[in-house]
């Protein structure tokens, strides 16, 4: 669900609906429910879904957090980069920051296999 949900809109949005698909793309290529809470070392406290992703991409660990069962083999970094980097870009916490649908379509045409 969009964060703006939370804060208390009650009609679906575009840009509620580019939230979800960027959720959905994350979901894909990690293989990981997005209602998971990830632990983190330091605190113990748990850490939802976007932001352990994000941590991890600000990490360069792109590779390392695809779902296992994605094969490697012809997979290009820079495509997993750039598919990683949209996806977060449409679930930004922000709908101001989220992109039109029709500029998702064409950054991900962009995107080499």
């Amino acid at each position: 669900m969009p964060p703006e949900y939370m804060q208390g809109a009650t009609m679906a949005t575009a840009m509620g609906d580019v939230y979800c698909f960027g959720i959905l793309m994350l979901q894909i290529s990690m293989g990981i429910r997005p209602d998971t809470l990830f632990k983190e070392q330091s605190n113990g406290k748990g850490v939802r879904f976007v932001e352990w992703a994000k941590k991890k991409v600000a990490q360069n660990l792109h590779m390392e957090i695809l779902d296992a069962n994605i094969s490697r083999e012809g997979l290009e970094e820079s495509g997993v980069v750039e598919f990683l980097r949209i996806a977060l870009l449409c679930a930004s916490d922000s709908s101001m920051d989220r992109p039109p649908m029709r500029e998702v379509v064409e950054l991900s045409k962009l995107i080499s296999t």
